[in-house]
């Protein structure tokens, strides 16, 4: 990819020199618009220029998801070694998971949130999980179009893909998918802070019985684990006040967040 950077640093262009696929070169252009550069220097001193970035695209080893990562990413975009390579059995974090009634627990992510006129359903432990497994599935059937939503939480081992670098390219590679489906971009992906927890978000608009529907995917890197909202709702205001009203209460250990310079 080629890009047109200004003497601060700001992107000014992108072109795909090699592309894939329109969608995954579309995608790709988006996810590198989002990234903060250093500018070129010349003799010490930023200068307009440009540049070209490759940009890899691998399927996780154990999934059928596509991830894409920047070819010359700086430590500072690496999820911790540690995260990668060492985190709890999927057993232990599924059983942390309580329901009772309309309300959800986890006390290995510490989050809490109650589901006002909807089912909330959590895994059968003896059931054996994939690599994405289901926290809870909270869904509102109400008689009332505008009133119904749903809301799941899925958590995956960040041991699965070993070449990630950023929790945001796990979400890179859901959006994608989605619009593969015909969903269309509505909030491309950006910061969302939830009881204090940093996500990054990016919202969707698809077609449903009911005419359409808009889904929100926040996602974050969390003790050896990607945590994974998937929340959907007639408006986009009601996605993101669904996803505030979950409650972090324990406030577990956060991977930086991003910034890559080139």
């Amino acid at each position: 990819m080629l890009l047109s950077l200004s003497d601060t640093g700001y992107l000014c262009d992108a072109t795909v020199l090699v592309g894939l696929d329109p969608e995954l070169d579309k995608g790709a252009v988006n996810s590198i618009r989002r990234l903060v550069f250093q500018p070129i220097t010349l003799e010490g001193k930023p200068v307009p220029g440009t540049m070209v970035v490759r940009r890899d695209y691998w399927r996780g080893d154990t999934s059928n998801t596509l991830y894409a990562e920047n070819a010359d990413a700086t430590p500072a975009e690496d999820v911790p070694t540690a995260d990668l390579t060492t985190s709890t059995e999927i057993w232990t974090v599924i059983s942390a998971g309580k329901v009772d009634g309309e309300r959800y627990q986890n006390n290995f992510f510490g989050l809490d949130f109650t589901a006002h006129a909807a089912k909330v359903t959590a895994p059968d432990l003896i059931q054996h999980p994939g690599t994405a497994i289901t926290l809870v599935d909270a869904i509102s059937e109400s008689s009332h179009v505008g009133q119904r939503y749903r809301l799941s939480i899925r958590a995956d081992r960040l041991s699965n893909y070993p070449q990630m670098r950023t929790a945001s390219q796990y979400l890179d590679g859901v959006d994608a998918a989605i619009r593969a489906q015909g969903g269309k971009t509505v909030k491309d992906s950006s910061p969302f802070v939830i009881s204090g927890q940093h996500f990054t978000v990016t919202v969707l608009k698809e077609a449903v019985a009911e005419g359409v529907q808009y889904r929100g995917l926040f996602v974050t890197a969390m003790r050896g684990y990607i945590l994974f909202l998937d929340v959907a709702a007639p408006t986009e205001s009601q996605v993101l006040k669904l996803a505030s009203s979950i409650h972090f209460s324990q406030a577990p250990p956060q991977t930086p967040r991003s910034k890559a310079r080139h």
